[in-house]
């Protein structure tokens, strides 16, 4: 089964306010809205809240800073009060913040990951910035280094602690895996690790999930032993602390970047991978075990393997797996792909939103109320930039 969902050109060059609330009888299980409060305005990542959804991205001015931007929605897509924005301000100079990742709290505020522009080293640092449940500012907190720290993903455990993966690049720059965390105050209950610190190679921490002891880190690496400077996906269990105890390569001899991981249990992972191949790239997922020694990739499905295609992330919902990417046939044609497989990678459905567009995945969830909340890039032909918020129903496609 394959659904196809077109915007047509010219809604896509149209700027959208998203406050109509005339509600159609099915908006609330399926809507396309467009967010685009300066010329360039990229997503990062949506989540679901009380009300509706929350989600993050880039804004970038007309004087070329960059800032964070939280917008929050009503269930049907409409923004509810006015956007907030975070950024660094320094002897009244504006640094270029960035966002990552977003995610809620236990008491209905917001975390979000970004980067900060150091107005020292004049290289990018980590925040964390904490608000409350209308995104007002309760605290920052900055991560430094004498090099470039850049944070791809974090994660919230029970005690909601804060916990960071990203990378860490210093003068001699090797990019090496980098993890941290932050206590609900803001505070840091340990030192951050360089996970590869002896490591000759670059290799950069992209997605961290919490396990009952640790933590499980996947990402891309040069040093496998077995293939020594090709990009490779690797799964790297840590303890609470941040050491490391167990880590696997998932070999190849040609690129492949790793994307997503999600635990299934402390020693069975999802683990979402973007291949290089002959004429592209295709999305990859992996069932890794760490029952036995060596570990072992128990499956692996690839999906399109036509143009260039590229993973996001991997969600398990009852017997089905939900791999969102995005798909390109040229360089300027470029759509966000759902794909829904059974429980061991057997694609079942594939819908494409932005046919005939230039849409980029960045994010998605399962809902409560069933379906998905996904969150893309829209990229005009006049290299301006828009947010894009899609809610599909239960069966993943329109």
């Amino acid at each position: 089964m394959k659904g196809k969902f077109f915007i047509p050109t010219i809604l896509l060059l149209i700027v959208f306010a998203c406050d109509e609330k005339e509600i159609s009888d099915i908006q609330a299980e399926q809507f396309v809205k467009f967010y685009k409060n300066y010329s360039e305005f990229s997503a990062a990542d949506v989540t679901e809240t009380s009300t509706g959804y929350a989600f993050v991205g880039t804004s970038k001015l007309d004087d070329e800073t960059t800032r964070i931007c939280l917008i929050r929605t009503d269930e049907y897509g409409n923004s509810i009060d006015s956007a907030k924005y975070f950024y660094r301000v320094v002897a009244d100079q504006i640094y270029n913040d960035r966002a990552f990742c977003l995610k809620t709290t236990s008491d209905g505020g917001f975390a979000i990951l970004g980067s900060s522009r150091n107005p020292v080293t004049d290289k990018q640092d980590v925040i964390v910035i904490r608000t409350d449940q209308k995104g007002n500012r309760i605290w920052s907190h900055v991560f430094s280094s004498t090099g470039i720290l850049e944070a791809r993903h974090f994660e919230i455990d029970d005690g909601g602690s804060f916990i960071i993966t990203g990378y860490a690049q210093e003068s001699d720059n090797i990019k090496r895996i980098w993890l941290a965390a932050l206590d609900n105050s803001g505070n840091e209950p340990w030192e951050p690790k360089l996970l590869s610190k002896l490591a000759p190679r670059d290799a950069v921490g992209q997605y961290v999930q919490i396990l009952s002891d640790g933590f499980v880190i996947t990402g891309t690496s040069k040093n496998n032993p077995s293939y020594p400077g090709i990009p490779n996906v690797f799964v790297l269990k840590t303890t609470d602390q941040g050491a490391v105890n167990d880590q696997y390569y998932l070999s190849s001899n040609t690129d492949e970047e790793g994307n997503c991981i999600r635990v299934l249990d402390d020693d069975h992972f999802l683990v979402l991978s973007t291949v290089k191949t002959a004429t592209g790239t295709d999305i990859a997922l992996n069932a890794v075990s760490f029952t036995s020694f060596p570990h072992s990739v128990d499956w692996r499905k690839t999906y399109i393997n036509n143009g260039k295609n590229v993973g996001c992330s991997v969600f398990k919902a009852g017997n089905s797996i939900y791999v969102l990417g995005t798909t390109a046939t040229t360089a300027s044609n470029s759509a966000i792909c759902l794909i829904a497989a059974d429980a061991s990678g057997n694609q079942k459905s594939h819908s494409d939103f932005g046919i005939a567009s230039e849409l980029t995945a960045m994010s998605f969830r399962p809902v409560s109320n069933g379906g998905f909340i996904i969150l893309g890039t829209n990229h005009h032909s006049d290299r301006n930039t828009a947010v894009a918020l899609i809610k599909v129903g239960p069966e993943a496609s329109f």
